[in-house]
């Protein structure tokens, strides 16, 4: 336990950090809210499907952009800017569904432009971690990163649901305006140290040019990036169908529905503080084996299993492999890469993980029309087992070599 919480007695990441807990918990009030409102608005899979793809879709048009920008200028004003958006658009949002004025294509598009503000957060708050934690301390820091979204997983959803079912979605919007608003005073806390600079400032569209240049050439940034789309292509089964099977398929309403995502997120954060643990047990490959079969067993419970209880059961272990697979290769993306392009590197991964699951969750909601949620699941199930032979980059080549080109003991 020391030592997966040990970056949190840097003053500098317990900032960062308790931000980034804060904005999450909002983020997935948000998810909820706008997911359970679209089952109320529509019965269509692919609509609901579409909230998931609205949420990550984003990542392509802003993550690249930002992980260049936080190369080049201050972080820290980059992420303030970044939650005062998000404070806009999220209480905008609560005033259109407050007047009424919010159907499924509204919804859709604030859902969208919030996206963006995430889509921009994640590659900037990332790429900030290095600056305020040893090198040794990344394993415990990243996975820190993920109790931050996982600890919100665990509370946001269920408490979007109990607001829901007495006050409406509305407020679930307008607290998650509150909830970055939080992020924001915490981040204006920070009193960020000076990077020096060992090359001369840099342009947006040539950056840009010299981290997918970087990413061609770089064996080890590539495996991370094979490893995290081969992940997320099925992944995104769970998360498209969730909110379609705990309504229509399960018969539970909005408190149930953050219940079965509370569940998730006590997954997510019981493997967070056990990573470093599992990490002098297991190798890296084995972890992230185990990883792929644990969510598979998630999805093919939710596809199978008709008893919340038991459902829950298995979102909670699928919680853990989804946080047991963001630790391992987003360390992997931070350490296989040196400082000057960080943030790009980071945005490349986030955009290839995001990205890619925006697209799978809308892809998995066409499969849906035709199949069922039942089916749909089932067959991403497999999928996910299917990755751990058919993926061309071994697990191996992302953690051990990553960790190794960063200059730092290989600890896989």
């Amino acid at each position: 336990m020391a030592d997966s919480a040990g970056p949190l007695r840097r003053p500098g990441f317990r900032l960062l950090w308790l931000g980034s807990v804060s904005a999450n918990t909002g983020t997935w009030m948000q998810n909820i809210g706008a997911a359970w409102m679209m089952t109320e608005l529509t019965r269509s899979a692919l609509l609901v499907a579409l909230v998931q793809s609205a949420t990550t879709l984003p990542t392509f048009l802003v993550a690249l952009p930002a992980g260049v920008v936080a190369d080049i200028i201050d972080r820290r004003r980059l992420l303030i800017a970044i939650e005062i958006w998000v404070v806009v658009v999220a209480a905008s949002l609560a005033a259109a569904t407050a007047a009424g004025l919010v159907g499924p294509a509204v919804l859709l598009g604030f859902t969208f432009l919030i996206g963006m503000g995430l889509a921009s957060f994640l590659p900037t708050w990332q790429s900030s971690v290095p600056e305020l934690v040893q090198p040794e301390e990344m394993p415990a820091a990243m996975a820190l990163g993920g109790i931050a979204i996982n600890a919100a997983r665990a509370v946001g959803p269920a408490i979007g649901g109990l607001i829901i079912a007495v006050r409406g979605p509305e407020a679930v919007f307008a607290l998650n305006a509150v909830m970055w608003a939080l992020a924001l005073v915490a981040m204006a806390r920070w009193r960020r140290q000076p990077v020096a600079r060992t090359s001369p400032p840099e342009r947006v569209l040539p950056a840009a040019a010299a981290a997918l240049r970087y990413a061609r050439h770089s064996p080890d940034l590539r495996a991370v990036m094979a490893r995290a789309g081969a992940f997320v292509a099925f992944a995104g089964a769970l998360w498209a169908l969730l909110p379609q099977v705990a309504r229509h398929g399960l018969g539970l309403g909005a408190g149930g529905y953050g219940i079965l995502f509370a569940f998730m997120g006590g997954g997510a954060v019981a493997a967070g503080f056990g990573l470093a643990k599992a990490r002098t047990r297991l190798s890296s490959d084995r972890l992230l084996i185990l990883a792929a079969l644990g969510y598979a067993l998630a999805t093919l419970v939710l596809a199978q299993v008709h008893d919340p209880v038991f459902v829950a059961l298995g979102l909670a272990i699928g919680g853990a492999a989804w946080t047991t697979q963001m630790a391992m290769t987003n360390t992997a993306a931070q350490r296989a890469v040196p400082e000057w392009v960080r943030g790009r590197a980071t945005a490349l991964y986030t955009l290839v993980f995001q990205g890619g699951l925006a697209i799978s969750s809308a892809l998995w909601g066409v499969v849906a029309l035709a199949l069922g949620p039942p089916v749909t699941l089932s067959v991403a199930a497999v999928g996910l087992v299917t990755t751990l032979t058919t993926s061309p980059i071994s697990t191996r080549a992302i953690v051990g070599s990553g960790i190794r080109t960063a200059g730092s003991p290989n600890t896989a």
